[in-house]
């Protein structure tokens, strides 16, 4: 048969001649569409260098430089200001260090053999400050400079007080002169400076040069006797920041809502916001505006407090109340005109120099010998009759034990406890820590026992109830949990005491009396008044410094006896009782330094997410993310008002937040992370001990000690604590005992201090080197002229806006830091625009070309987009624009035309120039956008009037390659459009070529059948004539027949 395939293909071939065409032409606007796209490309990359030109940000940016980078170093934004900055660093970031005495080893001798709870809290528990040259006179701080001392003996010398920044700097100063003999000391709110020379002249302090400084500090004047008292520098003013008030603790305003109301003897009622006041007088003409003047503010005679006076003559009528928050309390303004004198002044509105108010320990509740609560308080000598408000625990009425305490090692059997056979809460204490061999302790947290496991075990710390008994849940110390410590329940003991304050000291010799103490203000007042008294003892700080110490100094051999004469202040102070050591060592008196106006920056809280389940099961997330949350008082109110039943609030010792259960107490309250450290770094992640129990974030925590701890020990129980101490073992080298206990806070800066206290260890801990931020003097040369600049960090941001310096060390001379126009990175910037449009440019030629040699023809010859982009960049780019009023109106004259080959040219020194002439003209040129204003609205409305060459092409850039109707864009969508019409055709001609490939082969079928009938008639035509014919003659046949 015939191949009619080939046949057929070769037919079919010869038809496919259009759809080839039309291939091949697609594949052409295929080619011509990445032309396209590699042309869009390369404008949208002109886009971003002409884009940085016509936002202004390459003009604006700046180049910080430094005279001595070794000192510190310097970064800027285009947000800093041009110019020179003079700073000296005085003082860089440093850690608090802290040792304790010497051990004869590591790891063999026990540190606490009837074991110890240590416990860590932040340096804002210690009951002294470091009060700032700043916060004195009133808010006016001291004029730095010198003063002149002349002592007793004739000798003379100038102190250089231009670098000191606190009260102590200035003591140090004068203490350390040299060529003089003086002792400076503090006095409560002032200044004394004593002979040492032993001379019989007189001392005399001066001011030198025109600064005042002797004056400012209280100290101009002489003496004939020796010692020249200041004058009261420590006061508060018009000028004195709500936020230094009451320790820090500030002034309590609440956002949006009104503080207090006053009314006036004439009868009038006025509500007084708060909420904008920032200083002292913000608050006193805030209270004259809101009254129309009808109440009057001043700084009281005292000096620390203000007074509101009633022109309306005061009397029964004028009375202050607080509304919401607490700044009238704060204020101490809360009552009435009870003496009709027409005046309320407020309270102590700051302790002495370097000291705390006595009003804020006890958790902020005071002590009843100052006028704070008088309801009774727990000790150890409290009777357990009186705990629950003289209900007393209920126990098993047997020798049998009540309560049993398991400790976390494991091996160990129950401890139990006999309540029925003790009398006091001290009794408790011991006779915990007697059974179970020191691995449990029991410890008084303000009306709260804490019991801590010192096991060192991994196991459940279970406390309960025994026999019938019910005290673990009614000392609120049930537990059963992977566990070291649980804060107990309120005991609230019975009774209320009395408020006088005189105590009575029996010195080591037997000699002594009393002091009354009631006059006492702040923490340092207490402590003169004792050691004036002259009782043979002297007063200080406690070792921790968060309560107070007595040490006897009569010499005797006698014991030092501490008791009450009227009140019970002593006991309060934890310095009742007989010290055969001659030594009182007080307690823990719970400083307020948490309250509801404690910012969350202060704290280093992140601002994050967490969710609080209740007790209930129901839960929900706290978002303190919203940018209004500043304070621990809007945490507070965040927390309350997710519908949880749960309350919020500051906690009674004053040191954190507590969240109140109010629910059923089936499930434990529990608070966990939402993807950040929110709630740890509040002091509230975690979960309660037991059901029921109310969840304390209080930042104080605690490391129980066994009995058997070594030194190594210790410091890795510390260590394990996370507490952001490093903990370690030190040798000093020393013959007999030379290992010491080494403490030191992992951050630097002042609010990395903590506070050790060690329960009464013994450890005598001491402080090598106190957390410190760093000082700088910004602005001046000399540092009595120059504004002092304090940071928590080795870094300063936004000193100068828009620039961050990193402080590397101490220096006595200025450094200059010198922020420039960044003019290299300018340059740079117009440079990568001039390279930008000439890429734009040359792609352009390489499409639209014809090579006459070759003949060659580029993709996109003649297209009528290419030469309308063409046109349009180089109109841009050459022409001159009149709305400009500066100098420069054409890029030419700022160094960029074009030059040979139709490529942008840029002439650095010509553009360095005009900068140079005119650089607001310059900027003008790329980046000036004036809009229409509307007449009746005086507004600005998006109608362009005016613009820059810059912003010109900016935006004739954006409309040719905008991704939808660009220029460049639409030329890609006809194209597609072109292939999508020939891709349509192509399937349409298949589809006839099938059909007719399809009718070719059929046709060839039927022929081969025809051809194929054909051959077999042949084949039986030829048969036929194969056949032999009759003939007539013959003799051979006929005689056969005949035959």
């Amino acid at each position: 048969g015939l191949n009619f395939a080939d046949i057929v293909d070769q037919l079919i071939k010869v038809e496919e001649r259009p759809k080839n065409l039309l291939t091949n032409r697609n594949k052409v606007l295929g080619a011509q569409q990445t032309a396209f796209q590699e042309i869009n490309a390369n404008l949208l990359s002109l886009k971003l260098s002409s884009n940085t030109l016509a936002n202004g940000t390459s003009f604006s940016k700046t180049k910080a430089f430094t005279s001595d980078e070794s000192i510190l170093t310097a970064s800027s934004t285009s947000a800093a200001a041009p110019g020179n900055y003079t700073f000296r660093v005085a003082q860089l970031v440093g850690s608090q260090q802290t040792i304790t005495r010497g051990f004869l080893d590591t790891n063999a001798t026990p540190v606490a053999p009837d074991g110890a709870v240590l416990t860590f809290e932040r340096g804002e528990a210690r009951l002294e400050s470091k009060t700032d040259l700043a916060q004195l006179n009133g808010g006016e701080g001291v004029k730095r400079g010198h003063l002149r001392i002349t002592d007793r003996s004739g000798a003379t010398t100038v102190v250089d007080l231009t670098s000191a920044v606190s009260v102590d700097d200035v003591i140090d100063k004068i203490n350390q002169a040299s060529g003089v003999n003086v002792l400076a000391e503090i006095d409560g709110d002032a200044l004394t400076v004593t002979d040492a020379s032993g001379g019989a002249g007189t001392l005399a302090i001066s001011n030198v040069g025109t600064t005042g400084t002797a004056t400012s500090l209280g100290l101009v004047g002489s003496s004939a006797a020796g010692t020249i008292t200041g004058s009261q520098i420590n006061r508060v003013g018009r000028d004195s920041l709500l936020a230094t008030l009451n320790d820090g603790n500030g002034v309590g305003a609440t956002q949006g809502s009104d503080d207090l109301r006053i009314t006036t003897a004439g009868g009038g009622s006025y509500d007084v916001n708060l909420e904008s006041a920032i200083t002292l007088g913000d608050v006193i003409d805030t209270i004259e505006e809101a009254t129309g003047g009808e109440v009057t503010g001043a700084i009281a005679a005292d000096g620390k407090s203000i007074t509101l006076t009633d022109t309306n003559g005061g009397g029964a009528g004028f009375a202050i109340a607080s509304l919401n928050g607490s700044a009238a309390a704060d204020l101490g303004l809360v009552g009435d005109d009870s003496d009709a004198d027409g005046d309320i002044t407020g309270r102590t509105l700051i302790a002495g120099i370097n000291s705390k108010l006595l009003r804020n320990l006890n958790g902020g509740n005071g002590l009843a010998a100052f006028g704070g609560s008088t309801d009774a308080f727990l000790t150890g000598d409290t009777a357990l009759a009186d705990l629950l408000g003289g209900a007393g625990l209920t126990t098993s009425g047997d020798a049998d034990d009540d309560l049993e305490f398991f400790a976390r090692d494991s091996t160990s059997a129950a401890y139990g406890i006999d309540l029925d056979g003790l009398s006091t809460v001290q009794d408790l204490i011991d006779a915990v820590g007697a059974a179970s061999a020191g691995k449990v302790q029991l410890s008084i947290v303000g009306d709260k026992l804490r019991a801590s496991d010192a096991s060192g075990g991994e196991a459940n710390f279970t406390i309960q109830s025994a026999n019938g008994a019910l005290a673990a849940t009614e000392l609120g110390l049930a537990v059963d949990a992977q566990t070291s410590s649980v804060l107990g329940a309120d005991l609230d003991p019975a009774g209320s005491i009395a408020a006088g304050g005189t105590i009575s000291i029996t010195n080591s010799a037997g000699g002594g009396g009393s002091v009354d103490l009631t006059s006492a203000a702040s923490v340092s007042d207490v402590i003169k008044l004792i050691n004036d008294a002259g009782l043979g003892v002297t007063a200080s700080l406690n070792q921790a410094g968060n309560g107070l110490r007595l040490t006897d100094t009569a010499g005797g051999t006698g014991d030092l006896t501490v008791g009450d004469d009227t009140g019970v202040l002593a006991a309060q102070l934890g310095l009742a009782g007989t010290f055969s050591d001659r030594v009182a060592e007080g307690k823990n008196l719970q400083f307020q330094y948490i309250t509801e106006s404690t910012r969350l920056d202060q704290l280093g809280v992140a601002a994050g997410k967490f969710r609080i389940q209740d007790s209930g099961g129901a839960s929900a997330i706290v978002d303190l993310t919203q940018g209004n949350e500043v304070t621990l008082g809007d945490v507070i109110s965040e927390i309350n008002s997710r519908g949880l039943l749960i309350n919020a609030r500051i906690n009674d010792t004053g040191d954190g937040i507590l969240i109140e259960d109010t629910g059923p107490g089936s499930q434990s309250i529990e608070i966990t992370e939402e993807g950040s450290s929110t709630a740890k770094d509040l002091g509230l992640l975690g979960k309660t001990s037991v059901p029921g129990k109310d969840l304390d974030g209080s930042f104080e925590r605690v490391v129980a000690v066994s009995a058997n701890d070594t030194l190594s020990d210790l410091a890795q129980k510390i260590g394990e604590a996370k507490l952001g101490i490093n903990a370690g073992v030190i040798n000093d080298g020393s013959i007999g005992s030379p290992y010491r206990l080494s403490l030191s806070s992992q951050d630097a800066g002042s609010d990395s201090a903590f506070v050790f206290d060690d329960g009464g260890l013994g450890l005598e801990a001491n402080n090598l080197a106190e957390a410190r931020d760093a000082v700088v003097f910004f602005g001046s040369a000399n540092p009595a002229e120059a504004l002092t600049i304090t940071s928590n960090e080795n870094k300063l941001q936004n000193v100068i806006p828009g620039v961050t310096i990193d402080l590397l060390a101490t220096s006595e001379r200025p450094v200059q830091v010198t922020i420039n126009k960044d003019t290299e990175s300018l340059v740079t910037s117009v440079q990568k625009f001039v390279e930008g449009f000439n890429k734009v440019t040359e792609t352009l030629d390489k499409y639209d070309s014809y090579n006459t040699e070759t003949e060659e023809r580029g993709l996109l010859l003649g297209d009528s987009t290419v030469l309308r982009v063409r046109s349009a960049i180089y109109n841009a780019v050459l022409g001159a624009n009149n709305e400009l009023s500066g100098q420069f109106n054409a890029l030419s004259q700022v160094g960029i035309k074009v030059g040979q080959g139709a490529r942008l040219q840029f002439d650095q020194e010509k553009f360095l120039a005009a900068l140079e002439t005119d650089a607001d003209a310059v900027e003008a040129l790329f980046s000036f956008e004036q809009f229409e204003v509307d007449p009746e609205t005086g507004e600005e409305t998006d109608t362009v009037v005016a613009q820059g060459i810059g912003k010109e092409i900016d935006k004739l850039l954006a409309r040719i390659t905008d991704g939808v109707d660009g220029t460049i864009q639409s030329a890609v969508d006809t194209l597609q459009r072109q292939i999508d019409l020939n891709t349509d055709r192509i399937e349409t001609i298949d589809e006839i070529l099938e059909a007719k490939r399809a009718r070719l082969e059929a046709q060839f079928i039927a022929m081969e059948r025809a051809l194929a009938e054909l051959q077999d008639q042949g084949a039986a035509l030829g048969q036929i004539q194969s056949v032999q014919p009759v003939r007539s003659g013959g003799g051979g046949g006929i005689s056969a027949l005949n035959g």
